[in-house]
């Protein structure tokens, strides 16, 4: 039986909203990776949160950048998430509308 999860985590930084959206999501992938059970973890954020997670030691390869990922580039966010069909998705952003969610 394959227990293996593969997690996608999408979230933003910026000067006008902070860095705590994806500060969370890093403790989340933190606490996964704790489990014992190697998870793959993807990310789609902005430049701004792709700094801050390779300052963390977050793989580039595991990085998707995708700017204004809540406004503009949400179709872009959706087809990735499409493509990559994760088992287990976190969305932390107060941008994400219910549109973007469902």
């Amino acid at each position: 039986m394959n227990n293996r999860r593969d997690i996608l985590l999408i979230s933003h930084a910026g000067h006008s909203i902070g860095n705590g959206h994806v500060s969370r999501c890093f403790a989340l992938a933190e606490a996964f990776t704790s489990l014992g059970t190697p998870l793959p973890l993807r990310w789609i954020v902005n430049s701004e949160a792709h700094a801050i997670l390779r300052g963390k030691g977050v793989q580039k390869n595991s990085l998707t950048v995708v700017e204004k990922t809540f406004w503009d580039g949400a179709d872009t966010v959706l087809s990735t998430v499409s493509q990559l069909h994760p088992d287990i998705c976190i969305v932390d952003s107060y941008d994400a509308s219910q549109a973007f969610l469902t």
